[in-house]
């Protein structure tokens, strides 16, 4: 160990460190008599104990054993890994393992989201060890992986070496399964491996999990209560069920008593929109960090985020191996060399790609710019839009705004963005489920709720296809003849999206949905339209960047079929992103209003010139 780094180092750890690190050569030095050289030298360099010691070999156990856990509950988990492992098995040193460690040290919500080959998942599995030893009969961890074969070969694999090689195990009955590792017979407590079959959901996975009242002394820090924490292994590929788990397992944590709940996930970043991602996304939204600034943040749902990027690990730094295991110079010019590719944004970077998937229609970034509140400086007039979602979840999804003249909007950071000039502007306000009824209760529901709002007919629209025509139709009789109704068989308009378009919608896109999915992307890539960041947007946000197009045809585009959408993506019927789509067309074929891709130059009057004869009412004959 370096003096250059010990000097940095708080003076107890520093201190346990040599000791740790001069016990752990003693032990390795003899086969038979190494641990009672190691247990000598801690008794009097740790312990102050003077004087001659009659060790056998289970007071030497013992003796190491205690101390360790003396370290773990003194927070000198270093010292201990050093101890337990040797520096040849474990090393703590690297920035990205000291990272991970502090972060679970500070917090009981973490996520790192880390390039490849950074050591996220193989020191967090040191660290979890070590948390485990020093309470090993009260202390339930559960490794959530997504097969057992996957799990083997990654995080609990990891911990079962950590527990085969260590120095000293915990006192007790020291049970190590094929998929859990325990100290007494309890089989609550203890490291737990619970794989997911293929295909599962993932519901039920971690029910019943919480923590359980411990018999005997009253622990100094934690209490009467025993603890659970959970691993999340590969987090971004793990079901939705789970993390709904994890959500009831944190509905009982104590803010007075931090380390009893501890939810560790941790993947390489691809996709903001599942459910790692979004719990990823920072407080103000992608737009308020940077990929050469940023390397932890506080998340919108409270969780602490850790960003490992391999450009700054040290093997990258210094071109050549430091640390054995990480990534190298060689490995991380590979996924650079090839430019800002989504690969190198994940794999060398750790940073969530920043334009999505290819071939989407909506990029997150045109998301989280749309994300803010629109200033109004004249009339507004509300509308709304009813998804009848015949074929999704079992409810109506209405999308409820506003349009009218602005001169700027203000982000979810505060800062105000004046335009250039004022333009009409559309706030989606909220999105709100109504329940499914028959035809004539559906259509009254709606009306009530244009009426309450003062929506007049002509500013609402309503999904007819299918039997959605049936609750359109009533509309027209009993609401106003001027409601829209959207059918989405039918072509697209023969009218541009955007007022500087060169071309007409159906002459680019196939089909209705597609001009209505592009129209919106429009609106918000040119700042035509916000979302106000009042209501819960997640899914909104989720199924936007989510849909894919392809070619149809030469020169058309068409978007991909609901049917395909759900099977590929698994999330449902992007009811939400339709809804908004339609109060888009709502105002494109409404509004009287034509967006434009470039700022509008003002309209002058040029008064021809005249001279001072044309400008005499008829001839006059000066000759008189």
């Amino acid at each position: 160990m370096s003096d250059e780094l010990l000097a940095t180092l708080p003076p107890p750890l520093a201190r346990a460190i040599q000791v740790c690190t001069a016990a752990r050569e003693l032990a390795d030095s003899h086969e038979e008599r190494g641990m009672i050289r190691a247990a000598g030298f801690i008794a009097r360099a740790a312990l102050k104990h003077s004087g001659q010691l009659a060790l056998s070999d289970a007071l030497a156990e013992r003796i190491v054993r205690e101390y360790v856990t003396h370290l773990l509950e003194a927070d000198l988990f270093e010292a201990a890994a050093i101890l337990l492992w040797g520096p040849g098995a474990f090393d703590w040193r690297p920035e990205s393992c000291r990272r991970v460690w502090q972060g679970l040290m500070a917090t009981d919500k973490l996520l790192v989201q880390g390039a490849g080959s950074m050591g996220k998942s193989y020191g967090a599995a040191a660290w979890f060890y070590l948390d485990w030893f020093r309470d090993p009969d009260w202390t339930c961890i559960k490794v959530v992986s997504l097969t057992a074969a996957h799990a083997t070969r990654n995080i609990f694999a990891s911990i079962k070496t950590f527990h085969r090689t260590a120095l000293v195990k915990p006192k007790g009955l020291d049970e190590d399964l094929a998929t859990s590792i325990q100290s007494t017979t309890d089989s609550k407590q203890g490291i737990h491996l619970v794989a997911i079959p293929k295909g599962e959901s993932g519901h039920g996975t971690l029910r019943g999990f919480h923590p359980s009242p411990r018999f005997g002394p009253t622990h100094p820090r934690w209490g009467k209560v025993s603890r659970t924490h959970v691993i999340l292994d590969e987090a971004e590929e793990v079901p939705d069920g789970v993390w709904a788990g994890v959500q009831n397992i944190l509905s009982a944590a104590d803010s007075s008593v931090p380390g009893r709940i501890k939810i560790f996930a941790a993947s390489n970043p691809r996709d903001r929109t599942s459910q790692f991602g979004q719990r990823c996304e920072p407080k103000f939204g992608w737009g308020s960090v940077e990929m050469e600034l940023d390397k932890d943040w506080t998340s919108r749902d409270g969780w602490q985020v850790i960003r490992l990027d391999a450009a700054d690990c040290e093997n990258v730094k210094q071109q050549q191996v430091v640390f054995a295991g990480l990534q190298t110079y060689e490995g991380y010019m590979a996924y650079v060399s090839r430019g800002r590719t989504a690969e190198a944004s994940t794999m060398a970077r750790g940073w969530f790609p920043d334009e999505g998937i290819s071939m989407g229609i909506i990029s997150p970034a045109m998301m989280d710019n749309a994300m803010g509140l629109v200033r109004f400086i004249g009339p507004v007039v509300p509308l709304a839009s009813f998804d009848l979602a015949l074929e999704g979840v079992d409810q109506v999804l209405c999308s409820y705004g506003r349009f009218g003249l602005s001169d700027g909007w203000t982000d979810r950071g505060g800062k105000f963005h004046e335009f250039k000039a004022p333009r009409t502007m559309l706030q989606l306000d909220s999105q709100m489920p109504f329940p499914k009824a028959a035809t004539m209760e559906q259509a009254a529901a709606i009306v009530r709720f244009c009426k309450q709002m003062k929506i007049s007919p002509n500013w609402l629209v309503v999904d007819r296809t299918g039997n959605g025509a049936g609750i359109h139709d009533v509309l027209c009789s009993t609401f106003g003849s001027e409601v829209m109704g959207l059918n989405y068989s039918w072509a697209a308009t023969d009218t541009p999206v955007m007022g500087d378009d060169s071309q007409k919608a159906n002459e680019l896109y196939n089909g209705l949905v597609t001009e209505l999915l592009f129209a919106t992307s429009k609106y918000l890539e040119f700042e035509w339209l916000k979302i106000s960041p009042g209501f819960r947007n997640e899914e909104l946000v989720k199924q936007a960047v989510s849909r894919r197009y392809m070619q149809k045809g030469q020169g058309m585009v068409r978007v991909e079929a609901k049917k395909d959408y759900i099977k590929r993506t698994r999330l449902g019927s992007p009811d939400a992103l339709d809804s908004l789509s339609m109060l888009v067309h709502l105002l494109r074929q409404r509004g009287g209003n034509v967006a434009t891709m470039t700022e509008r130059k003002p309209e002058t009057y040029v008064k021809p010139l005249e001279s001072m004869v044309d400008s005499v009412g008829g001839y006059v004959d000066f000759a008189e």
